[in-house]
């Protein structure tokens, strides 16, 4: 799911930060050193791109606090040489696309699993700053799913669409999850799915078919389904302040 996502934000935005890549490479990996991780954080951890938040605390106890613990830290952005670097700000474009590869040998399967074809299906977002984003969260908690094990987390329960409709139904796509990504300039959302690889063209016809259905009158979208959704927003949003 994450190297889907990962590719998925690589294709839908290849000229913008959001589509910079979050995992290195196996060959970029075995470059990292303590003396790397160290330079990292001499040059990205600066005041900036820092966000400090509290629960449960008065704002100027907050505040003291970041003043006793990150008075020291760095205003600004400076290469090795010394040269103040200027935060990338360019809105990010989305542009959309396709990607697929091809892996003849799974590099690490102890167990013999049965090999997997992993597939996404993604669309334009809105941003955090877009009104649309809170219908956006609850569509994302309305279509929910799991995998064939586990009712993932909250939100992602036994009653949503993904679940009934797709896991329920076809015993062989493994995994049918939605996900949403959202930044200060754009967004993801979409279903990310496995399956054995003969079924991959089912799998693609079946999470097609229930994309279509969220906008055909012939099947509508009920209040209890949107209902139901908001609840598990709120709870998830709660449960988050806890962690």
């Amino acid at each position: 799911n994450s190297l889907i996502t990962e590719i998925a934000h690589r294709i839908a935005y290849p000229r913008s930060a959001i589509g910079n890549p979050l995992m290195p490479t196996p060959a970029e990996a075995a470059q990292i050193t303590p003396q790397t991780l160290r330079e990292y954080l001499r040059r990205h951890a600066v005041g900036p791109r820092i966000v400090l938040s509290g629960t449960g605390m008065a704002h100027e106890t907050l505040v003291h606090l970041a003043n006793q613990f990150f008075a020291k830290v760095p205003h600004r952005q400076v290469d090795r040489q010394g040269h103040v670097l200027e935060i990338e700000k360019s809105p990010s474009v989305y542009t959309g696309g396709y990607f697929r590869e091809h892996v003849l040998e799974v590099p690490h399967n102890p167990t013999h699993l049965p090999p997997l074809t992993h597939l996404g299906i993604f669309f334009d977002a809105p941003s955090w700053h877009d009104p649309d984003v809170y219908a956006l969260y609850v569509l994302h908690m309305m279509m929910g799913g799991g995998n064939s094990f586990s009712a993932g987390g909250p939100g992602k329960g036994m009653y949503s669409r993904l679940y009934l409709r797709v896991l329920n139904r076809y015993g062989w796509i493994n995994a049918a999850v939605s996900n949403v990504h959202t930044y200060t300039d754009g967004g993801l959302w979409g279903i990310y799915a496995n399956t054995f690889h003969e079924n991959v063209e089912d799998c693609v016809r079946v999470l097609v078919a229930e994309l279509r259905k969220l906008y055909l009158d012939a099947d509508p979208i009920w209040l209890h389904e949107v209902a139901r959704a908001r609840n598990q927003l709120k709870m998830s949003l709660l449960m988050g302040r806890e962690m």
